[in-house]
């Protein structure tokens, strides 16, 4: 593991509304744009976790914030993405000062028995090495117990339910600086990641990059 800091140059775009930050992130891969840029939406129509599930993305209330890498990697670590994406978050979130944090096999930020956060990876790769991964978190900050569907109502928590007061300018910083740290340590081979994720996991072992988690 390096502790070198990662040579992206993060450029971070702030959008009102779009549809979904990881599609707009998508387009802009496949425009050419170098790894490091940062799509943040104060709301999202069409936000998405895993299989295609509705995310909620009320303005004002979460972080809907998507980032574009273009690691050196062979197709087969793929999935590494997604460990990737979720120590950064939960390393963001613990610097913000949130407490009894896990990370739940294979995308949820969890405070306890709740879910928190979200990540969502979406890579497109080549024949040798990937072309791009697009990372889309989505982190749960000034809800309260009614701001959330009924249907999720016991299983979600907010920064703010866990006693943590941050603007979310305070909140994207902490995140981009820990996604710049993470993706450094997984620079050269992302099985750096590996003991990390166990810290955070509490399994015994690292999942399975092909195994799929019913949530």
């Amino acid at each position: 593991m390096t502790d070198e800091r990662s040579p992206v140059s993060w450029r971070v775009r702030m959008v009102g509304q779009t549809g979904s930050t990881s599609d707009d992130v998508r387009r802009e891969a496949e425009q050419g744009a170098d790894e490091g840029l940062v799509i943040v939406a104060d709301q999202q129509t069409a936000g998405r976790g895993r299989r295609e599930r509705r995310w909620e993305s009320p303005p004002g209330l979460g972080l809907y914030v998507s980032f574009l890498l273009r690691p050196p990697w062979s197709p087969d670590w793929a999935a590494w993405a997604g460990v990737l994406g979720g120590i950064a978050t939960a390393r963001a979130c613990s610097v913000l000062g949130v407490s009894d944090l896990s990370i739940k096999w294979p995308n949820d930020i969890m405070i306890g028995p709740r879910k928190l956060a979200g990540v969502l990876t979406e890579p497109r790769t080549g024949t040798d090495r990937i072309d791009f991964i697009v990372i889309g978190i989505g982190l749960n900050m000034q809800q309260q117990p009614h701001d959330f569907p009924e249907s999720i109502r016991d299983r979600a928590t907010s920064l703010v339910m866990a006693g943590v007061h941050a603007d979310p300018e305070t909140v994207l910083v902490s995140l981009v600086n820990e996604m710049d740290r993470t993706y450094a340590e997984a620079s050269l081979d992302p099985e750096a990641l590996a003991a990390s994720w166990q810290n955070w996991c509490g399994d015994i072992r690292v999942p399975n990059m092909n195994e799929e988690s019913e949530t």
